[in-house]
This record gives structure tokens, C-alpha cells and sequence, in this order.
């Protein structure tokens, strides 16, 4: 049932999906209470970090980042006890992005950090890809424009290697907006330290 009701909320619309991951969530909730069995156990452990997760994404949208953060950590808590450590660089992401949107930029690169790490241990390319692309645009938004560029053109590079033609579009779209602003803060310095001070 926890399988087919994710895949279920995988195809189902925006407005739908929260119901099909509230069931997994109950579900799970349930079965860890009373499952003996350690493997059956660790699945639904891994469904129910997968649902809060997928809660956390939900408030996030909604713009309660406070609740988002909360099931977040959940998630990331549950994770890492049973070891899940592309649900663990998962969560972590996830976290620097509520940090960011928080205007939290040492803890959202902290965060990101540590997702990319374990994603590069893992080898799990797109996972590297995204993380990359966070942390470029952190520093593009505090005026950091070299330092957005490395992590832009690195993603570029994964991206090129896995042949994702939307990454490459995206490195490509994220780079020119990099150029462009260096461009202008070489004729106009000021619009770059303006643009600093907003994120300080």
C-alpha cells in the first residue's frame, strides 16, 4: 500500500498528492509502532522520512517555512537512523533551502555543503547537480559573482557528463546571469554593492 500510494502521488495533480502522502504517512506511522520485524521495520521507517519530507515540501510552498523546517528535520532524524543517506543529503538540501529563503545564508551553505558531500560520495550525479546550482546561487545573490561562477560552471560539467540537456540549460541561463552582472558592475560598481548589502 505505502508503494503504490507514492506512486500514486507522483502522477496526481497539486492539489491532490497531499492526500495520497498524509495515507503513507498514517500508514507508515502505524506499522513502525507495531512491526517486530527489522527489515519491514526500516521500510516504513523509510516511507515515513519520505512522507514528512514530502510534508516539509508542502508548508514550505505554503510558505510556512517554520513547519516546513520542522518536518524537514523529521525526515533527516529518521534518515539517518536507518542509515538513508540519499535521504539524509535530501533532507539537508531541503533544510538549506528554508534557511535561504530565511535569509540564513551561513546556515543554508552549511546545509548544502553537507548534502553535496554525501551526494559526491554516493556518486549520485543529479543530486551533485542540484546541489551545486544552490550554492552558486547563494553566492550570485550575496554578490559573490566569481565564486557562483565556479559552482555554475562545475554543474555545467555534470550535467554535460549525464547528458541532461535541462542542467545544461539551466548552468548555461545561471552563467549568463553571472557575466551580465559582471558586465554591469564593471560600468556601474555601485549596482553591485547595492546588491550585496540586501543579503547582508
Amino acid at each position: 500500500r505505502c508503494l503504490i500510494l507514492n506512486a500514486l502521488a507522483e502522477i496526481a495533480s497539486d492539489e491532490e498528492w497531499p492526500a495520497y502522502n498524509e495515507q503513507v504517512l498514517k500508514l507508515a506511522e502505524k506499522h513502525v509502532a507495531s512491526q517486530e520485524d527489522p527489515a519491514l521495520k526500516t521500510f516504513y521507517l523509510k516511507h515515513l522520512g519520505a512522507a514528512y519530507n514530502n510534508k516539509g515540501i508542502l508548508f514550505d510552498n505554503q510558505g510556512d517555512l517554520q513547519k516546513g523546517l520542522e518536518y524537514y528535520r523529521k525526515s533527516l532524524k529518521i534518515c539517518e537512523e536507518i542509515k538513508d543517506r540519499s535521504g539524509i543529503a535530501y533532507a539537508l538540501n531541503n533544510i538549506g533551502f528554508i534557511y535561504r529563503k530565511q535569509g540564513d545564508i551561513p546556515n543554508a551553505l552549511e546545509f548544502y555543503h553537507k548534502s553535496l558531500k554525501i551526494r559526491e560520495e554516493l556518486k549520485d550525479n543529479e543530486g551533485i547537480e542540484t546541489s551545486l546550482n544552490n550554492i552558486g546561487a547563494i553566492n550570485f545573490h550575496v554578490g559573490d559573482l566569481p565564486k557562483a561562477l565556479e559552482y555554475y560552471q562545475k554543474s555545467l560539467k555534470i550535467s554535460e557528463e549525464i547528458r541532461n540537456r535541462s542542467g545544461i540549460a539551466t548552468a548555461y541561463n545561471n552563467m549568463g546571469r553571472v557575466y551580465s552582472l559582471m558586465a554591469e558592475a564593471k560600468t556601474h560598481p555601485d549596482s553591485l554593492a547595492s546588491q550585496k548589502r540586501l543579503f547582508e
